[in-house]
C-alpha cells in the first residue's frame, strides 16, 4: 500500500482588506477602476500521496471576492516551500456577474513533496486591467500519518497503538468496524498524552472476530472535513479456549504426570535425569520414572517472594529466580541438599534464566531487557544488558542460551520468537498464531526448540529447522487460574529421552515420544 500523509490547515494571515481606487485619465474624461476585495478566505487540506520519490499534495480552496464590474477576473494562487522555493504557480479565470456582486472561487492546486513540511500560500485576484486586490497569505504543513496498529490479545480484548505526529493536538478519536468499507463508529476519545488504548467485551467485542480501526485527531486543524484518519487496522480477537486437550503430533502421547500443591511456575530437568518444578516457594523434585514427588527445596526466599524461574548448567548448578517487589528479584543458587545461595538482586522482576557459556547466567525481564550475569564466584556479577531497547519490546517471557553465544528469547504479547546474536543484531524466528509466549527451552536437536503457548487456551509449540509446529493445545491445568495466563503454563523443559515437560496451574504434563 502507497504510504500517505496528511494536510492540515496551520493559520491564516488575512492582510488589511485594502480596496484600492485607481483613477483613470485620458481623453476628456476619468473613472473609477473598482479592485475586487478577498475576503473569508479558507484552504482546505486534502490527502498527499507519496511514493518513494515524492508525491502530490491535493489542496481544495475558496476565495470570496467583491467586484462591480463585468470584465473577466483572474486569481492567482502561489505556494512555496519551506525553502523558499516556488511549487505552485496557478491562475485561474473567472468571470464577473456585473455590477457589485460578491463571487466564489472554488478549485484545487497541486503541491509537490517529498517530506513532511511547512507551505507559505500567497493568492489575490486581479481585474483585465491587471489590478489586484488584496493579498491572502497562509500556511499549510504536511503532516505524517497517523500510524495505528492492534492486536487481539484475548477472546474480548483488542489493543490498539498509534503514533502523534502533530504534538499539540488535544487528543484522538478511536473509530471500529466489522468492515474494512465503511460503518465506522466511535469506540473512544483518548487524551493526547496516552495514544492507546484497550478495547474489551465491555464495548461490544466478541471472541474469534475480526475488526477494523481507524484513528483520527480530536480537534482542528489536525482533522477537518472528514480528513487525517490512519489507515484502517484489522484486529481479531481469540477464539474460545480449546476444551478438550488435543494432541496434533501421532508420533507423540501426552498426559498429566503430577499434580502439586502450588500453581508451577518454572520447569528444569534436574542433573540426575528428574524433574524440578518451581511452585510458589518450594521447588519438587518429580521422579522421571514414578513421577512421584518429593521437595527439593522449602522455603525458597524470604517472606512476599516467589519462585518463577529454573536453570540448570553444564556443571549441574540448579538457580532460580524468586522475585519480591514489582521491580526486583533475586537469583539464587539451590544446592543438593536443598539450601540456597543469594547471588544477585537486581530489577529483574519476573525474569526469566537459563545458562550459557560456562558460569554464566541469561536473564529476560517484562521491563524488556536481557541481562547476562557472571556466576563463575560464590556471588554473581552484573555484566551488562545483553540487549535492551529500542529493539526489544518489554514483557520478554522465555530466554535460551544455545551454544555460539546466542540467545532466544520471546515476548509475551506480540507472540514472536527471536534470536539475537553477540553482536546483537535481531532477527525473528517465528510467530505464534494468537498465542502468548511464557516459556521456552531448546531441545536436543541444534536449532529446536519448545515454546509453551497461553490464550485462549495452554499450547505447546515446536520450532525445529526454521518450522513452526503445534504439538498440543487445550492443556489446562487443575488449580487457581494464575493472574498472567490461564493456568499459567511458564515452565517448560526437554529432556534427554525428546520429553517436554510443561506446567500448567498445578499439574505438569509430558508429551513424549510413542
Amino acid at each position: 500500500m502507497v504510504p500517505r500523509w496528511i494536510l492540515a490547515y496551520s493559520s491564516i494571515a488575512l492582510a488589511a482588506l485594502v480596496v484600492l481606487l485607481v483613477s483613470c485619465g485620458g481623453g476628456g474624461g476619468g473613472g473609477e477602476v473598482h479592485v475586487p476585495v478577498i475576503s473569508n478566505p479558507s484552504v482546505y487540506p486534502d490527502w498527499l500521496t507519496a511514493g518513494d520519490g515524492g508525491g502530490m499534495v491535493e489542496v481544495t480552496f475558496t476565495l470570496d471576492f467583491l467586484d462591480d464590474g463585468g470584465d473577466l477576473w483572474q486569481a492567482v494562487l502561489k505556494v512555496y516551500n519551506s525553502q523558499g522555493i516556488l511549487v505552485v504557480d496557478q491562475v485561474v479565470d473567472i468571470v464577473g456577474a456585473g455590477g457589485i456582486t460578491a463571487g466564489y472561487l472554488n478549485g484545487s492546486l497541486m503541491v509537490n513533496t517529498a517530506v513532511p513540511d511547512i507551505f507559505s500560500v500567497e493568492a489575490w485576484v486581479v481585474d483585465s486591467g491587471s489590478h489586484p486586490s488584496n493579498i491572502l497569505t497562509g500556511s499549510m504543513t504536511v503532516y505524517d500519518r497517523i500510524a495505528l496498529s492492534g492486536q487481539g490479545v484475548g477472546d474480548t480484548e483488542a489493543v490498539l497503538n498509534w503514533t502523534d505526529p502533530y504534538n499539540g493536538t488535544k487528543g484522538f478519536v478511536l473509530e471500529r468496524s466489522t468492515s474494512p468499507a465503511g460503518g465506522f463508529s466511535e469506540v473512544a476519545t483518548v487524551e493526547a498524552t496516552a495514544p492507546n488504548f484497550v478495547d474489551t467485551g465491555g464495548n461490544g467485542l466478541v471472541q474469534g472476530t475480526t475488526y477494523y480501526y481507524r484513528v483520527r485527531a480530536e480537534d482542528a486543524p489536525y482533522y477537518s472535513l472528514g480528513y487525517g484518519y490512519s489507515y484502517p487496522v484489522d484486529v481479531t480477537t481469540l477464539p474460545a479456549p480449546v476444551d478438550t486437550p488435543t494432541l496434533y503430533d501421532a508420533s507423540m502421547t501426552m498426559e498429566v504426570v503430577a499434580s502439586l500443591p502450588y500453581d508451577i511456575k518454572g520447569v528444569e530437568i534436574a542433573p540426575d535425569g528428574d524433574i524440578l518444578a518451581a511452585a510458589y516457594r518450594t521447588i519438587y523434585k518429580v521422579n522421571r520414572s514414578t513421577f512421584a514427588y518429593s521437595v527439593y527445596s522449602a522455603n525458597v526466599g524470604g517472606s512476599g517472594e516467589e519462585l518463577w524461574d529454573l536453570a540448570v548448567d553444564g556443571a549441574g548448578r540448579v538457580f532460580a529466580t524468586c522475585c519480591w517487589s514489582s521491580d526486583e528479584c533475586d537469583i539464587l543458587e539451590i544446592f543438593a541438599d536443598g539450601s540456597t545461595a543469594y547471588l544477585y538482586t537486581g530489577p529483574m522482576n519476573g525474569a526469566s534464566v537459563d545458562a550459557g557459556a560456562p558460569s554464566t547466567l541469561y536473564l529476560g525481564n517484562p521491563n524488556g531487557a536481557l541481562y547476562e550475569l557472571d556466576i563463575s564466584g560464590t556471588a554473581g556479577t552484573y555484566l551488562d544488558d545483553f540487549y535492551s531497547e529500542p529493539y526489544v519490546r518489554p514483557n520478554i517471557y522465555g530466554v535460551a542460551a544455545p551454544a555460539g553465544g546466542d540467545l532466544v528469547f520471546g515476548h509475551r504479547f506480540e507472540g514472536r520468537l527471536y534470536r539475537s546474536d553477540p553482536q546483537k543484531n535481531v532477527t525473528a524466528l517465528a510467530n505464534l498464531p494468537e498465542y502468548y509466549i511464557f516459556s521456552l527451552a531448546e531441545g536436543a536437536a541444534t536449532g529446536t526448540f519448545y515454546i509453551s503457548g497461553t490464550w485462549p487456551d495452554v499450547a505447546v509449540f515446536r520450532l525445529q529447522d526454521g518450522v513452526l509446529s503445534l504439538l498440543a493445545a487445550g492443556l489446562d491445568g487443575t488449580g487457581s487460574i494464575d493472574s498472567y495466563a490461564v493456568n499459567g503454563a511458564f515452565g517448560i523443559a526437554v529432556d534427554g529421552t525428546g520429553a517436554v515437560f510443561v506446567g500448567s496451574g498445578r499439574d505438569l504434563w509430558m508429551i513424549s515420544p510413542l
